[in-house]
């Protein structure tokens, strides 16, 4: 049997549960509309590892490869920040999830950049492209970073790899 409700509130309180913090509902309501991104995140990312294995082994290269990457890992990443875009952060979260979406965009168009890159044999297209996804890579774990670090006190995370 519960207590009744006046004791209720004393009680969440003595125990450190405060009734409502607005920051926390904050950070869980965006991370409710965050994490199901990861889940595609994720795909994206096991997309580029089989394409990565596959041409490690000897079993995809030229044009079926350009024809892979067009087709599964170009479009992936545009619905990825294209999502992201449709987030509505709330206002203590904009800014760092404005980052998460500049991100995402940039490693869209890297990846964009990479299959023409591909098709063409443009090797310098291919280098640039390569540098603006170390570049996405590492921001994108600095943005996972920050999240980690504004989430901890509220004892809440993220799932990066869900």
């Amino acid at each position: 049997m519960l207590p009744p409700m006046s004791l209720t509130l004393p009680l969440a309180l003595l125990l450190g549960c405060p009734a409502s913090d607005p920051e926390r509902n904050e950070a869980a309501r965006y991370i409710t509309e965050v994490q199901p991104l990861m889940l595609e995140n994720r795909l994206l990312a096991e997309r580029r590892l089989q394409l990565a294995a596959e041409i490690y082994n000897g079993r995809m290269e030229g044009d079926a490869l350009v024809k892979r990457w067009d087709e599964e890992v170009v479009p992936l990443s545009r619905h990825l920040h294209m999502q992201a875009e449709l987030v509505e952060a709330p206002d203590a979260w904009k800014e760092l999830h404005t980052t998460l979406v500049t991100t995402w965009t940039d490693r869209s168009r890297a990846y964009t950049d990479m299959g023409e890159a591909l098709a063409l044999s443009d090797k310098k297209r291919w280098e640039d492209a390569r540098a603006l996804h170390g570049s996405v890579l590492k921001r994108e774990e600095q943005w996972f970073d920050s999240v980690r670090n504004r989430l901890a006190p509220y004892e809440l995370e993220l799932q990066q790899y869900p």
